[in-house]
């Protein structure tokens, strides 16, 4: 990941189905100078496909945990799989222990709960920036 301290963005992708969670992600993400988004995706298929055609690479992607035709713990895999280096953050309203661990198995570093959406991005600078 880059570090924030030498004016380099952390380029961010979004997945959730939930369209005005992924309107609040963007709103705070576009205004926030230490970040820049790359893409927003409606679920990991979507995702995947955009992850494959980007010429730059995210940092961090926020994946929620429950999205159809591909969930937040098979899209954490292909993200692994495609570059191990890309840090994900799971997010979900779901308290379900089996599926966090799930995705954490598959590679997300952690899940956080979608009600701390105002203190995500101070969390992931706090959590994965390099110095």
């Amino acid at each position: 990941m880059r570090a924030n301290q030498n004016n380099h963005l952390i380029y961010i992708a979004i997945a959730d189905d939930d369209k005005f969670q992924r309107f609040i992600l963007n709103s705070l993400i576009r205004k926030d100078s230490r970040f820049k988004l790359l893409f927003d995706a409606t679920d990991g298929q979507d995702f995947v496909g955009k992850l494959k055609l980007c010429t730059t690479l995210p940092d961090v992607c926020i994946i929620d945990l429950k999205m159809p035709n591909m969930g937040g713990i098979e899209t954490t895999a292909c993200i692994k799989k495609y570059n191990a280096m890309i840090k994900v953050i799971g997010y979900t309203s779901s308290d379900d222990f089996h599926d966090i661990s799930l995705m954490k198995e598959n590679g997300a570093e952690d899940v956080v709960a979608k009600s701390s959406v105002y203190s995500l991005l101070d969390y992931i600078m706090e959590a994965y920036m390099i110095t």
